[in-house]
This record gives C-alpha cells, structure tokens and sequence, in this order.
C-alpha cells in the first residue's frame, strides 16, 4: 500500500474531534464508498483508506498514538518501501520525503509541534546538540589551533584522541538522558 496519508483529513474530522463525531463520519463515508454499493473505480481504494484511518482514529490509544507520532514513528514507513528495514525497505525517497515526514506529521502548524510533538521536538534537539558536539569535537584539533597551543607548551592530545574522548564520554551521556528524559 502506498504511504498513508493523514487519518484526520482521511475522515473528514479536525484533529480536535471526538470520537463520536469520528464514528459519524466513517459511517457516513463507508457508506458511501462501500464496494457493494459504488462501483465507480478507486471507490474500493478508498475504502480502504477510510477503514485504515477509522481503525486507527476510532481506537483511543491507537489514536493517541497516531497523535504523538503519526506515521512517522508507528509501523508503516513514512519514506516508502516495508516497515522494518531490511532490502525491501531501502528505498528512503529522497532528503525532501524524509524532512516532510517528519515535519508534516504536525500537518504544518507549529501549535500543534510545540505542543502534541513537544516531546519529539525535545528528542530531535538534544540529538542535535550532542550530535554537534561530537562534530566539533572531532573538528577542533585543526592544525592552526594545534600549532598555536604546542608552541605555547600546551600539550594538544590528536584527532584520536578527542574521538575517544568523544565515544568515552558524550554518547554514552546522550544515551543515559535519551533514557532518563525520553522514555
């Protein structure tokens, strides 16, 4: 099946509705593209598309979980190709498809981001502040600032060893505050 789409705008129903407005609008919707009764083509597409949001919206802890991540971080993947890796699911689509996964999941408003994703949001952050501090690690012992402190008698230890300094003691921390603040 292709990448699913939004579940909200699948049904018809904002983001905010209850679930018996969620169940009215399903019964309305597979009523009217039901195979048994419209058999004009991509009616049984739909269909299906109706009863895969429906499934998941009509559930309160799959829709909580829709909620909090979308396609993004459930089974399905958001980039193309099979969930769970592997050969058939190599294909990531390209930079584009994997920011707007990720970036459209909040359906492009900010409200909804910094308050239904703020976890998220915090997790990609502090993964880019550790990420980057590696980076800058790995980066600084450039020559110039190598040269300027040795000739100072300042000892500067090698590209080597700021990466074990690096894989000694930052990835383990992010790893521990990965599990300390988003589990």
């Amino acid at each position: 099946m292709a990448r699913p789409g939004d579940h909200y705008k699948t049904l018809g129903v904002d983001r905010k509705a209850s679930q018996d407005e969620i169940k009215k609008a399903y019964r309305k919707l597979a009523r009217q593209y039901h195979p048994d009764t419209n058999k004009d083509a991509g009616a049984e597409e739909r269909f299906k598309q109706i009863s895969e949001a429906y499934d998941v919206l009509g559930d309160p802890e799959k829709r909580k979980k829709y909620d909090r991540g979308g396609g993004v971080f459930s089974g399905t993947n958001p980039f193309g190709g099979a969930a769970g890796g592997g050969a058939a699911g190599a294909d990531f689509g390209s930079f584009s498809d994997i920011l707007s996964g990720i970036f459209n999941t909040a359906g492009g408003d900010p409200a909804v981001l910094m308050t239904t994703y703020a976890t998220t949001l915090a997790a990609i952050s502090a993964g880019s502040v550790f990420m980057g501090a590696n980076s800058y690690i790995g980066n600084a012992p450039n020559l110039m600032v190598k040269a300027i402190a040795e000739s100072r008698g300042v000892r500067m230890p090698s590209f080597f060893g700021y990466m074990g300094w690096s894989v000694a003691v930052l990835i383990p921390l992010f790893v521990l505050s990965t599990f300390i603040f988003f589990r």
